[in-house]
């Protein structure tokens, strides 16, 4: 004891079974259909855990942490897949993303400054289309270096409904 403060560890033991399931189906030897379900977790880290707010520089706020629980989230995606030459794709997948029990930072209106504490909503929802194609610079005729140099452009729109 020092002051009246103790120094106490806190574990944290928690398994989390996350199943899988992948597909992939090829049309040709040139297209791909794939399809996956998963399930995945994010757990609050320290600060959002803590009972004693904290001071975050880059907002110039105090933040308040509280008793969290993991978010759980529910992943499915479809990807279509086309390889026009070796080393080269272009694809389009969409994805969808239901969250239980999603971490949040809420700001709360007081008389003074604003509250900021982290806690837990009931659910959310992300749903997305990635775009995506690689292109090999080989056809310039340059030299082989330019064999191993590709363009590798992606879009990803989202939306998250409310």
């Amino acid at each position: 004891m020092n002051g009246g403060w103790k120094d106490t560890l806190i574990t944290i033991k928690k398994t989390d079974w996350l199943p899988s399931v992948n597909i992939v189906y090829s049309l040709t030897s040139r297209f791909n259909i794939r399809a996956a379900y998963y399930e995945t977790v994010a757990r609050p880290d320290l600060r959002e855990l803590s009972t004693f707010s904290y001071f975050d520089f880059n907002i110039l706020r105090s933040i308040a942490g509280s008793k969290l629980q993991t978010t759980n989230i529910k992943n499915a995606d479809i990807r279509f897949e086309y390889y026009p030459s070796p080393g080269e794709i272009v694809s389009i997948s969409g994805f969808h993303k239901r969250f239980f029990n999603p971490i949040e930072l809420l700001v709360t209106g007081t008389s003074g400054l604003p509250k900021l504490e982290y806690a837990n909503l009931a659910s959310a929802e992300d749903i997305g289309i990635e775009v995506d194609f690689r292109k090999s610079l080989n056809f310039l005729s340059l030299g082989s270096a330019f064999g191993k140099i590709c363009i590798c452009p992606a879009a990803l729109p989202t939306w998250m409904p409310i």
